[in-house]
C-alpha cells in the first residue's frame, strides 16, 4: 500500500513540475527608447526603483 501511495505522489509531483500554465509571457518591448522620465518605465524591487530614459549609448536613469 505505502508503494502505492509513493509512486501515485511521485507520479504527480512530476506531473505538476512538467506542466506549463497557460500565461503568456510578461514582456513590455518598445520600437524607440523613452524621450523623457513621465513614459519611461518603472524598474525595481518595491524598496529601490529607477526610471531609465534616453537611449544609446546616453542612458539617464533616475533613481527613488
Amino acid at each position: 500500500m505505502r508503494m502505492v501511495i509513493y509512486l501515485l505522489l511521485t507520479l504527480f509531483s512530476v506531473s505538476a513540475v512538467l506542466s506549463k500554465p497557460d500565461q503568456p509571457d510578461l514582456i513590455i518591448w518598445d520600437d524607440a527608447p523613452a524621450a523623457a522620465w513621465d513614459v519611461a518605465y518603472p524598474v525595481g524591487n518595491g524598496r529601490l526603483g529607477a526610471m531609465p530614459f534616453a537611449g544609446f549609448p546616453r542612458d539617464y536613469p533616475q533613481t527613488a
